[in-house]
């Protein structure tokens, strides 16, 4: 997966990096999830996403050290969050940024990071309540 950060152009030129590679790439993943979209929509019930990158706008943003040129960078995927607000799924989980935990509104969604497992931190949602106990 790459995550918006990657396509940065100033940042990655200078390292010779493929971003029109990459670039393709995400795009194809991108038209094979609304595909699978697509054909889960006719189900009328609710859905829940769960995405190991979270959707750009939430829990994306990379808080590292100062050197590190990621650092202040989204990690966020930008088609997750159109998926969202097209789907408008119920719940949305996803992980990946062990900085972060919590839950967050979404175009409407709850989106719902548990946060660093390693540390001892997980999350308890209630479906279809949605009611959400954050364990630190």
């Amino acid at each position: 997966m790459d995550i918006e950060a990657f396509f940065d152009k100033k940042q990655f030129n200078e390292n010779k990096f493929k971003i029109e590679k990459r670039l393709k790439r995400h795009i194809k993943v991108r038209e094979r999830l609304f595909s699978i979209l697509d054909k889960i929509r006719k189900n009328k019930n609710p859905r829940v996403f769960i995405f190991h990158y979270p959707p750009y706008g939430v829990f994306d943003i990379i808080k590292d050290k100062k050197d590190n040129p990621m650092n202040g960078k989204s990690a966020g995927v930008k088609f997750f969050t159109e998926a969202i607000k097209k789907y408008k799924p119920k719940l949305v989980l996803c992980g990946h940024m062990h900085e972060y935990q919590g839950a967050k509104k979404l175009h409407g969604c709850l989106v719902v990071n548990p946060g660093d497992a390693q540390k001892g931190k997980y999350a308890i949602v209630d479906y279809p309540s949605l009611k959400v106990k954050v364990v630190r």
